[in-house]
């Protein structure tokens, strides 16, 4: 997407737009990122800023591989374990294999299903500020939220602030 990106950046520079208002144009980049580029154009600092935004997109990779990989081990352990549970139900028992791969891949399937309905009601309840308080009371999770948006919030000041924009602005 983001060679075609590129050129569509290309056009629209050429024709006399600036490189943040091509970028909002496209509607690929956050405004994160467009505000920075205009700071970064306005203040002459836009090599600098390039470079923050690509620590940002960095670290923010290293965090989301680390969350992955920390999912991995114990998915392949339920999966193991519902494969050798299954060979047990079919060694022992009287039932036909159709019921007994059925019985697996619906248990397989379940992670999976309270996952995408757990995702859901997340996005409809956390559309409000009293569910947001009520979560950040939750003893662990609360303030394991509150560490990651306060480490999001304070990394994208970081950057703001070293882009050679002001106070206000960054917190805007």
């Amino acid at each position: 997407p983001f060679r075609k990106a590129a050129e569509q950046l290309r056009v629209q520079i050429e024709a006399g737009l600036t490189l943040s208002e091509a970028m909002r144009n496209l509607k690929l980049f956050s405004s994160f990122e467009c505000n920075l580029t205009t700071n970064g154009e306005n203040s002459g600092t836009l090599p600098e800023v390039f470079k923050k935004l690509a620590e940002w997109f960095e670290l923010t990779q290293k965090l989301r591989s680390r969350f992955i990989s920390g999912l991995i081990y114990p998915a392949f352990l339920y999966t193991f374990a519902i494969l050798v549970f299954s060979l047990v139900e079919f060694l022992s028992s009287d039932a036909s294999i159709n019921a007994i791969i059925l019985q697996a891949l619906s248990r397989l399937l379940l992670p999976i299903i309270i996952y995408l309905i757990g995702k859901l009601i997340l996005r409809t309840v956390l559309k409000s500020a009293a569910s947001l308080l009520a979560i950040n009371n939750i003893p662990i999770f609360g303030s394991l939220l509150h560490k990651l948006e306060s480490a999001r919030f304070f990394a994208a000041f970081a950057i703001n602030i070293s882009a050679g924009i002001d106070m206000q602005k960054s917190i805007e």
